[in-house]
């Protein structure tokens, strides 16, 4: 039973899940922790690596994805893309 992970600042609608539901075959919609949403929508922009500020929602994403899973990711394009990268290398769809 495939998940889709909202990787995201904000709460996906009920249409968004069900939409997801339908296309991708997904049985539940999992939000960020609160913690890790407030940590994702706030990505300074001084920061060395964006990659690794956001590492805690890669290391959350390794505890709870599975490959027959999705990952919707949007935010700060370089979190995303560090997101992107991760479901790859992790076999995970994005």
């Amino acid at each position: 039973m495939a998940k889709i992970f909202n990787v995201t600042n904000h709460t996906a609608t009920e249409m968004q899940i069900n939409d997801a539901k339908r296309m991708l075959g997904v049985v539940e919609c999992v939000d960020l922790p609160e913690s890790l949403k407030k940590r994702w929508g706030e990505v300074p922009p001084e920061t060395d690596s964006v990659v690794a500020f956001v590492q805690p929602v890669l290391d959350w994403l390794g505890q709870v994805a599975s490959k027959d899973d999705v990952v919707w990711a949007q935010g700060e394009w370089g979190a995303t893309v560090g997101v992107l990268q991760w479901c790859r290398a992790h076999g995970v769809r994005c």
